[in-house]
C-alpha cells in the first residue's frame, strides 16, 4: 500500500506517562511552583477556571513535538504527527492517561521490519510485556505466530503495539520526558494565578 497515517495511542506509561503522580504532574508541583512564585506564605498558586485543561493539552502538545526530535535511529523515516487527543480515566486504579497521535509510516517495509527483520527482537518484546500474569489478562498474543494469524485477519487492533515497540526502541523516551517536565513551571505560569490561602480554606 505505501504510506498510510495512523493515529496511535499508547498503552506503556514509559511512552506517555500521564498526568497521575507523574514526572509531568503530581501533588507537590502546584505547592513547589507556589514557593517558586511568591515570598508570602499566605498566598498560593491555584489553576485558573480553564487552566488544567490548557495545561494538560499545552503539555501533551510539548510532548508530542519534543517526541518528534527524539528518535535515535528511525530505520523506517517513520513521522510522528499531530495531536489527535488524550483519554483519562475516570479514576486511576488501573491505569492512567493515555495520549494519541498521528504516526505515517510505510506499512509495506513496517510489516518486512517487523516481522521478519525484527522478528526475534519483536517476538522477546511480546513475550516480555504481554504474557498474562495474576492480575493481568492480556488481549496481545505473546508470540510472533500467533500475533502474525491475528494481523492478517485483522491488523487495525495490533497496529499501536508495533508502533509502540518502535518507539521504544528508537525514541529517547528518557530526553523526552526530562525536556517536558523541566519546562512544567512554564506552563503553570500561564495556567495558574495567586490565591489567598484563607480563600481555598
Amino acid at each position: 500500500m505505501g504510506k498510510v497515517t495512523h493515529v496511535y495511542e499508547n498503552f506503556s506509561s514509559e511512552v506517555f506517562p500521564g498526568f497521575y503522580e507523574s514526572p509531568l504532574y503530581d501533588s507537590n508541583m502546584l505547592y513547589n511552583f507556589s514557593e517558586a512564585m511568591s515570598d508570602d506564605k499566605y498566598q498560593d498558586w491555584d489553576f485558573t477556571p480553564e487552566g488544567w485543561k490548557k495545561y494538560v493539552n499545552q503539555t501533551c502538545m510539548a510532548w508530542v513535538e519534543t517526541l518528534k526530535k527524539s528518535f535515535i535511529r528511525n530505520p523506517l523515516e517513520i513521522e510522528i504527527g499531530e495531536l489527535a487527543g488524550l483519554d483519562s480515566p475516570r479514576e486511576y486504579n488501573f491505569r492512567t492517561d493515555r495520549i494519541s497521535f498521528q504516526i505515517t509510516y510505510d506499512d509495506t517495509k513496517l510489516e518486512d521490519f517487523v516481522f521478519n527483520q525484527m522478528k526475534d527482537d519483536f517476538n522477546q518484546y511480546l513475550h516480555e510485556h504481554w504474557s498474562s500474569y495474576d492480575g493481568f489478562v492480556s488481549f496481545v498474543p505473546n508470540n510472533i505466530e500467533d500475533f502474525l494469524e491475528e494481523y492478517y485477519e485483522d491488523p487495525e487492533p495490533l497496529l499501536d503495539i508495533i508502533l509502540e515497540w518502535y518507539i521504544r526502541v528508537y525514541a529517547d523516551l528518557n530526553w523526552v520526558e526530562e525536556e517536558v517536565a523541566g519546562t512544567a513551571f512554564e506552563r503553570l505560569a500561564e495556567c495558574t494565578a495567586p490565591v489567598d490561602v484563607d480563600e481555598r480554606a
